[in-house]
């Protein structure tokens, strides 16, 4: 009956499995559901066998599991797929909807992640809601039972102490749940989970993408009350598009232009990490470094370009083009972000071999930079946050 009220309540998102009705006689009651494909764990446990390099011989494929075989999750162990993303974000999904009831699952794992597959689209949906709880006036939860405390391997710190609990243990378990997603391991191991939990003894080497890596770690944060909560996850760059991506960098290279001593030394200090060490021109094609070093003109052409008037619209393109080239110190990010930001808004003036170069805009220029400096954005969007995120041209960001 708690898991009938709490449907009843919620399950008008999209990402909440949708209760269709309920019967009962004098030994059970029976709940309806909308039909679902598999689970999460089911997901990820065929994925895992395609990066498997050792392939056992498995039975005959199930309905479902052919089902899920034209579907691609990983690009490769720990480094996920925009589709594999896009559900881990329907989960968040439901769970800021749940949060905004007031709503904790506590149980929150694999198995009581459905997916749901029409035609090419898939859907996470949250399920199994029988030891829900709303939150009562102080947004803790208390409960004397052991069994009200979730599956065993999944729970959060205060979970296992028997602590108050609040939506924070939801977002701890959707830690351990976006890790197993995109590396097929759980992130405080096969064995002793709890007591590695307890210790906060976690293994996160597997996780190869970024944005997520960072994202995980402050998930399983051992304090509840420093944990994201699902409104800030759904906001994170793990979950940013190419273009969003592409766009911050552009709007956070105009404000660290102009930006105050304070921002620019903390800007610098993440050079280290970023750069690993080296110049920034030393990751990039030398067709391209070549391309924005501007040449010295000769004097007499010089001469003759300064006595010259041309028409509007061809210095107008000169210009244009003339943008990208600009003096850049290879050893500054501010640099760095210049160019990014100066080929994004140029990008149609520049010379074909150049555009081939870099990709297109925005998936193959964001790729471009991404797999050069993967650990840019992230220590971007730390500085911005931290000084500029209540700026107006950031607010969209956060």
């Amino acid at each position: 009956m708690n898991e009938i009220e709490i449907l009843c309540a919620s399950d008008d998102h999209s990402n909440i499995i949708r209760l269709h009705g309920f019967e009962y006689d004098q030994d059970f009651l029976y709940i309806c559901l909308e039909r679902w494909t598999c689970n999460l764990d089911d997901l990820i446990r065929l994925t895992m066998r395609k990066f498997s390099k050792s392939p056992k011989a498995v039975a005959p494929l199930d309905s479902w599991e052919e089902a899920m075989e034209k579907f691609n999750f990983w690009k490769a162990v720990g480094n996920p797929l925009p589709l594999m993303l896009k559900l881990l974000r329907d989960i968040v999904s439901g769970l800021a909807h749940m949060h905004e009831l007031k709503i904790v699952h506590r149980d929150l794992k694999p198995q009581n992640v459905l997916i749901l597959a029409k035609g090419t689209n898939l859907t996470a949906k949250i399920s199994d809601f029988v030891i829900s709880k709303r939150l009562n006036e102080d947004s803790s939860s208390t409960d004397d039972q052991p069994t009200c405390h979730g599956s065993p391997g999944w729970q959060a710190p205060e979970q296992l102490r028997k602590n108050d609990a609040n939506e924070a243990v939801d977002m701890f378990r959707f830690g351990c749940i976006l890790c197993y997603a995109i590396t097929g391991s759980h992130p405080f191991g096969d064995s002793h989970r709890d007591t590695n939990i307890l210790n906060n003894n976690q293994n996160l080497s597997h996780v190869k993408h970024p944005e997520a890596s960072i994202l995980i770690y402050q998930l399983l944060n051992p304090k509840p009350h420093l944990r994201p909560t699902a409104t800030e996850v759904l906001l994170h760059p793990m979950f940013w598009d190419s273009a969003k991506r592409l766009s911050f960098l552009r709007d956070a290279s105009d404000r660290l232009m102009q930006a105050e001593e304070t921002i620019l030394n903390a800007l610098e200090s993440k050079k280290a990490n970023v750069l690993n060490g080296v110049t920034w021109d030393n990751s990039l094609h030398k067709d391209l470094v070549t391309y924005i070093t501007p040449q010295p003109k000769p004097a007499k052409q010089a001469k003759q370009a300064k006595k010259a008037q041309q028409a509007q619209q061809a210095q107008q393109a000169e210009e244009d083009q003339e943008a990208v080239k600009r003096f850049y110190k290879y050893n500054r990010l501010r640099h760095l972000l210049r160019l990014i930001r100066n080929i994004l808004n140029h990008y149609r003036e520049m010379p074909p071999n150049i555009q081939q170069l870099v990709g297109t805009v925005p998936n193959g220029l964001d790729y471009y930079f991404a797999s050069r400096f993967p650990k840019l954005l992230m220590e971007i969007h730390t500085i911005i946050s931290k000084y500029c995120r209540e700026e107006d041209q950031f607010k969209k960001y956060f």
